[in-house]
């Protein structure tokens, strides 16, 4: 089959990571799979590549970020022409941004196919599009409509977690169109090693119970914390990138962890890039914080032992 991926970040950001690894999949099983992003570096013109047997597109990022990602001008007329000449079997849109569905849509009209993943709760208050700093409030209207009619219009939705089952089901989509398939860990690359193990080398106590947080993006990470409060004897272990000129490709190399101090949190620009991973440890009267870095050794196998 030929299939067409469609992300709305930027290569090597957010979604990318759950589109990419679906496609290199598919594409190992035989199938021709193109996959669509965007350019970080490009701003007026296309990229192509070919990486794991997919034929990688990363499109224009001019005005990639009007309002929220995915509305670039170029980056969307580009995916249509090349949508509207080509054939694909089955389209899988990675949630419902401009850029990622409506040259989507645009198939679907040529009776192709189309499959809508659902990966973030993005309308309505609390949603992560209820935002005071957008531009323009209208886009936050639309895509809060939007996000619900892209999923309702689809011939089939793939969710993230069980609360988005069962709010796609809320919405009308059958049951037997809408498949949980939550994000899966490279188990190749992946080698994990004992807790006591792991522990012993972060200085972190056995008996101490931890809660882990690692994602792109911690816009609900604050959501989380409110929620240890209830936990006084509970360690958050958050993963969070640097204020460094981060290579994104980093998020499939090995990490491991060392303890660090503050004034070594600077590195030189030939040396490894760092993710800084803070432990707080809530207590009734206050919130003691530690640092330490996970240094990212190149060319090897991911990822983040798991302290748990």
């Amino acid at each position: 089959m030929r299939l067409l991926y469609l992300n709305h970040n930027y290569r090597y950001g957010g979604t990318y990571y759950r589109a990419m690894p679906m496609a290199k999949a598919f594409a190992q099983r035989g199938h021709e799979v193109t996959l669509f992003t965007v350019s970080r570096e490009h701003k007026f013109h296309t990229v192509w590549s070919i990486e794991k047997g997919v034929h990688l597109c990363e499109f224009p990022n001019f005005g990639q970020e009007n309002s929220g990602e995915g509305y670039g001008p170029l980056d969307n007329l580009f995916r249509i022409v090349y949508s509207l000449f080509h054939h694909f079997d089955v389209v899988h849109m990675f949630d419902h941004k401009p850029n990622a569905t409506f040259s989507g849509y645009v198939k679907k009209l040529q009776k192709t196919t189309i499959v809508a993943d659902w990966a973030d709760w993005w309308g309505g208050p609390g949603g992560i599009n209820d935002v005071p700093r957008r531009r323009l409030p209208a886009v936050g209207r639309f895509e809060e409509w939007w996000e619900k009619k892209s999923k309702i219009w689809s011939d089939g939705v793939v969710v993230i977690s069980r609360v988005l089952e069962k709010r796609a089901l809320s919405l009308g989509c059958k049951p037997g169109q809408v498949l949980y398939l939550p994000t899966g860990a490279p188990i190749d690359r992946i080698h994990p090693i004992p807790k006591e193990k792991a522990r012993q080398k972060l200085g972190i106590p056995l008996e101490r119970k931890i809660v882990g947080f690692i994602g792109m993006g911690q816009g609900d990470l604050e959501r989380v914390m409110n929620g240890l409060k209830a936990l006084p004897d509970v360690w958050l272990m958050v993963f969070l990138i640097s204020l460094a000129h981060l290579d994104w490709r980093i998020a499939y190399c090995k990490l491991i962890l060392f303890p660090m101090s503050k004034s070594t949190s600077i590195f030189p620009a030939q040396m490894l890039l760092a993710y800084l991973c803070l432990i707080i440890q809530r207590t009734e009267a206050a919130c003691q914080i530690r640092y330490l870095t996970t240094w990212l050794q190149p060319f090897r196998s991911s990822a983040v032992p798991l302290v748990m």
